[in-house]
């Protein structure tokens, strides 16, 4: 107990003060960053009890937000202030300010060690790639977390432990808790793609994104709706 305290101190001192913007630094440093921030994490992730009602959404290159399936369920409890949503970004855009009903949101650089404190303690762990991708450290990811892999679209190629030539599969894979499909045979089809989850944890939801898609416009969250207003404005 003694331990994970001074640890909180730790990070309540030196990282919700300085490296929440994370290193601005040359590929050397960065290199040295990245093996600072995994043992920090190990630390974090042995140490830290995890709290059910923190939400960790994974982002992608290039975009300041979570997108696809992730924001979907993002958009769905957004205004649930139960809920401590905290979104890993890879760029992090200092110009975006969340909305009015974004409640008890946290946009965290990922590469930093507030990002590896956040990651370490959330339960819940929603990811739409391989897990290896939320940051430089999330392979280190325990078992103790619920990882939910909403992947990014329906198998029409080889995907996860069906294309051969990605290794890394069978490191991540068993610490997943549950993946949706599209339907019966989709759901086979990712059973077979991210073994050894049970079939029973493979949910026939459909891809959450469809309720975006489906959603009316005018509904759509700025930084969604903006492709659809410059489209509008092209073909008129």
């Amino acid at each position: 107990m003694y331990f994970i305290l001074n640890v909180r101190n730790i990070q309540n001192l030196i990282i919700y003060g300085f490296l929440n913007s994370g290193f601005k630094m040359n590929k050397i440093f960065r290199i040295i960053n990245e093996k600072f921030i995994k043992y920090i994490f190990i630390l974090f992730e042995i140490c830290l009890p995890k709290k059910n009602n923190y939400w960790v959404f994974c982002s992608w290159d290039f975009h300041f937000h979570t997108i696809d399936n992730p924001r979907a369920i993002y958009e769905s409890v957004k205004s649930d202030n139960k809920i401590c949503k905290i979104v890993l970004l890879k760029n992090k855009n200092k110009n975006y300010k969340l909305s009015e009903d974004e409640l008890n949101v946290k946009m965290i650089n990922a590469e930093s060690l507030l990002g590896a404190y956040y990651l370490a303690v959330s339960k819940v762990v929603l990811i739409g790639y391989a897990l290896f991708g939320l940051s430089s450290y999330s392979k280190y990811l325990t078992s103790k977390h619920c990882v939910v892999q909403l992947w990014h679209g329906v198998p029409l190629k080889k995907i996860g432990k069906l294309f051969q030539g990605e290794s890394w599969w069978d490191d991540e894979t068993n610490k997943y808790s549950m993946l949706v499909s599209s339907s019966k045979m989709d759901r086979v089809i990712m059973h077979k793609a991210f073994h050894p989850i049970q079939i029973s944890n493979v949910i026939v939801s459909g891809l959450p994104r469809n309720e975006l898609i489906l959603k009316s416009a005018n509904l759509l969250p700025d930084d969604l709706f903006n492709p659809v207003r410059q489209l509008r404005n092209q073909i008129k």
